[in-house]
C-alpha cells in the first residue's frame, strides 16, 4: 500500500529533529531522577522492544532470524504448573507470524 508522502520544509524538519533530541534528553533526565533503579531495566526492555518492532516491520525476515538465534543462545522457558516447560519461542513464533501476516 503506497501512502502519499507529505513534504515538509527543511526548517520544519530541523525543528522536529531538535524537538525529538530535547525530548529524549528531558525524558532521560526525568527517568534518572524519579524512577527507582529496579524499574530502569523494564524501561530499557521497553525501548529495545519498540526498536526491535520498528526494525521488524521494515524487514520481517529479521524477526525470524532473531527468534531462531535467540532460542539457541538463551534458554527461556515458562512453567506450566506441571513437569513440562514451554520454550518462549513456541509463544513468540505465532505472534511473529501474525505480525508478518498483517504486514
Amino acid at each position: 500500500m503506497n501512502l502519499p508522502r507529505i513534504r515538509f520544509s527543511i526548517q520544519f524538519q530541523l525543528v522536529i529533529k531538535l524537538l525529538i533530541i530535547f525530548g529524549v534528553l528531558a525524558i532521560s533526565f526525568l527517568v534518572g531522577q524519579f524512577v527507582p533503579p529496579k524499574f530502569l531495566v523494564y524501561i530499557l526492555i521497553l525501548i529495545l522492544g519498540v526498536g526491535a518492532l520498528l526494525i521488524y516491520t521494515m524487514n520481517p525476515l529479521l524477526g525470524l532470524v532473531a527468534i531462531l538465534t535467540g532460542s539457541m543462545l538463551l534458554s527461556v522457558e515458562l512453567g506450566t504448573g506441571t513437569a513440562t516447560k514451554i520454550n518462549i519461542v513456541i509463544i513468540l513464533l505465532p505472534i511473529l507470524m501474525g505480525v508478518w501476516f498483517v504486514d
